[in-house]
Order: C-alpha cells, then sequence, then structure tokens
C-alpha cells in the first residue's frame, strides 16, 4: 500500500534524526489514534460497527504486542543484520506453520519465487550476522508471534464474517490497550529507564508523532485488508516491497552512500516478488478451473443421465409408464413395474445430488484457498 512508505519514512525520521526512540508507546499511540479515526468514520455510515466476542480479540491484541515488544528486544539484542534475517524470517514461517498445522503447501512456484525474494533481501540488507543466545530467543518469539497474529487476522475475518475495517475497529483499543502495558515497560528498559514523559518535546516533534500517527492509521487499515483479501504470506511480500522503496528513498532523496551490493540485492528481490505474483495469479487460475471443472457440471451431468435413463425405462414400458420418465404408476407394463426402475432412477439421482453437494464443497474450498 502507498502508504507504508511515507510512514515507515516519517518513524525513521523520528528515531533517527529527532532521537525519540520510544517505539512501543507510539504504536501504542498509533493504535488510540486509529480507534478515534475508526469510529468517526462509522459515524458517519461509511461501515457498521461490529460487536466481536473479546476472547480473540483479546488474544490478536496480546499477540500484536508480543510482535511489538519482542522485534525491539531483538533489534537492541542483536546487530541490525540479525534483527533483518529476522524479518525475513517470517515468510517461509508462515509458510512453514501452515503446513504444519493446516496440512496446506505452497505450489514449488511460490517457494521458489520466495527464495529469489529473500536472497535479494538478504543481500542488499543484511551484513553483520553476529549472534547471542538471548537475542536468538528474543527474534525466535517475534517470528513465532507475527506469523500467528497476521494468521489470526484473516482467520478472524472469515469466521466472523466481517471487514478489514470492522475487525479493527473492534481491535485497536484493546490492542492499544496491550501494547501500553507490555511495551511501556520495555521502551524503559531499552532507553535506559526513561520513558516518553521525560524525553525533551518539541513543536516539531510533536508535529511529526501527529504525522505519523495519521499514515498509521492508512497503515492499519491497508494491512488488514491486505491479509484478509489476500493471505498473510501475500502481505508479507508486500511488505517487503515497502523495505525495497524505503531504500531507494534513502539514496535518492535522503543522499545515502551508493552501495553496488545494495542495488544488486534490490534487483533480485524485485524479481523473486514478480515471480511471486505470477506463481500467485497461476494458483488462483488453477483453483477457478479446479472449481468449475468440479463444481456444477458433474452434478448437472449426473441429472443428465438420471433422466436419460427414465425416459429409456419409460420408453421400454410403454403404457402410463411411456413419455413420464416411469414415474407413472398405473396402465402397461410400465406402471406394474414402476417401483423398481423408479427406485433405480431415485438412486442415480440421489447421486447426481451428491455430487451437487461434493461439488458445492470444492467450490467453497477454492474460495477459502
Amino acid at each position: 500500500h502507498p502508504s507504508w512508505v511515507p510512514a515507515s519514512l516519517v518513524a525513521r525520521y523520528i528515531v533517527s534524526t529527532m532521537g525519540f526512540r520510544f517505539m512501543c508507546t507510539l504504536t501504542a499511540l498509533h493504535m488510540v489514534v486509529t480507534d478515534l479515526a475508526l469510529r468517526l468514520v462509522s459515524s458517519f455510515g461509511v461501515f457498521e460497527r461490529r460487536a466481536l466476542p473479546p476472547q480473540p480479540l483479546w488474544r490478536m491484541a496480546v499477540l500484536t504486542a508480543l510482535v511489538i515488544g519482542l522485534f525491539n528486544l531483538s533489534l537492541q539484542a542483536n546487530t541490525v543484520g540479525f534483527y533483518q534475517m529476522s524479518k525475513l524470517a517470517v515468510a517461509p514461517a508462515t509458510v512453514g506453520y501452515q503446513y504444519a498445522a493446516h496440512g496446506k503447501r505452497a505450489s514449488p512456484a511460490v517457494m521458489r519465487s520466495l527464495a529469489v525474494l529473500l536472497l535479494g533481501l538478504g543481500v542488499s540488507s543484511v551484513t553483520d550476522l553476529t549472534l547471542n543466545a538471548l537475542g536468538l530467543a528474543f527474534s525466535c518469539g517475534a517470528v513465532a508471534s507475527t506469523v500467528i497474529q497476521q494468521l489470526l487476522v484473516g482467520e478472524l475475518q472469515r469466521t466472523y464474517s466481517v471487514s478489514s475495517s470492522q475487525l479493527l475497529a473492534a481491535s485497536a483499543l484493546p490492542t492499544a490497550a496491550v501494547i501500553a502495558v507490555v511495551g511501556v515497560p520495555v521502551d524503559y528498559m531499552l532507553t535506559g529507564g526513561h520513558s516518553a514523559l521525560d524525553f525533551p518535546w518539541s513543536l516539531p516533534l510533536a508535529n511529526m508523532v501527529a504525522l505519523s500517527s495519521a499514515w498509521a492509521i492508512a497503515v492499519n487499515m491497508s494491512a488488514f485488508f491486505v491479509i484478509g483479501a489476500t493471505s498473510a504470506l501475500t502481505y508479507q511480500v508486500t511488505g517487503h516491497l515497502k523495505t525495497i522503496l524505503v531504500l531507494l528513498f534513502g539514496f535518492t532523496v535522503l543522499g545515502d552512500p551508493v552501495n553496488v551490493r545494495c542495488i544488486i540485492g534490490m534487483g533480485i528481490a524485485i524479481v523473486g516478488m514478480a515471480m511471486y505474483t505470477r506463481a500467485s495469479l497461476a494458483e488462483k487460475e488453477g483453483d477457478g478451473a479446479k472449481k468449475e471443472v468440479g463444481g456444477a457440471p458433474k452434478g448437472e451431468d449426473a441429472d443428465a443421465r438420471a433422466r436419460l435413463l427414465g425416459d429409456v425405462l419409460g420408453d421400454e414400458g410403454g403404457g402410463a409408464g411411456a413419455g413420464s420418465g416411469i414415474v407413472g404408476s398405473g396402465g402397461g407394463p410400465g406402471g406394474a413395474d414402476g417401483s423398481a426402475p423408479q427406485r433405480l432412477v431415485a438412486g442415480v439421482t440421489q447421486r447426481g445430488s451428491g455430487n451437487d453437494i461434493e461439488a458445492a464443497i470444492r467450490g467453497t474450498d477454492a474460495e477459502s484457498r
């Protein structure tokens, strides 16, 4: 989504230029602003707020807080290179989790595209891979929390038949509360015993925080929409596009030194994204073809066979059975023996109905995939 790049640039400016390092606190503020904005928008009838069971909302809030807190701790305990590797690990971890938990396999084409994409991003952004046990634990926890949280976003939208805006509106405030409880102590620990209230605020900083909060509304809405409309894996791939655009912006606008290795890596990553897009479209076309083949035609063929068999038996029976598809019950051999052929045709028709049900299930599965 176009909002991801400016939101990242504003956050980068706040941290690196203005020295405001309380990112968990800032994220909690973003969620509060998102909640207020969605309440305002819903009051104008843009969408209808939906009440959802509290348990899954709080579960998602806890997972979101864990993601933010653990990734910040990972950045503090690890080198920047290993932190970037942790970010890259989310996509293959998503594939592995979906296979282990749900038996859902990614196609070979998707796996190849991810390999190329991650290789390019690794070349362009990963330098030092110094590892320590505590940093590894933080990174593993952050990756696992991210995978489960993003899959849960899509699952809740499907389970409760809510839109991305409705789910975000229901979950924003609980998420802000949990992040505040979990994240503020993390900020305190990472900044050497300081809080956001201790920071020397100024009007430029307040303006930048307000701007980042405005962009965060668009980022949060687009994230929920992308996950619900596509998948958590596709969301990860599009998120990596943001990384490439931010790097390019740094080279072209901010005057960051041009690194040939980084440029080559970004080129490889872009090829990987193109491969992923092509593989995803091919999967969708394949699912659509399976739906057409496994859907209504099977049931229609079965019903046609039932009608044909009825006509044949009716013609053979003659009398009242003839011309009535052996449903007639009087006159001539067709009426007298109608019960036996009738049971036969009923059985064929029932099998046709069963095929119709099977086709409907297959169609639903294709849509859910």
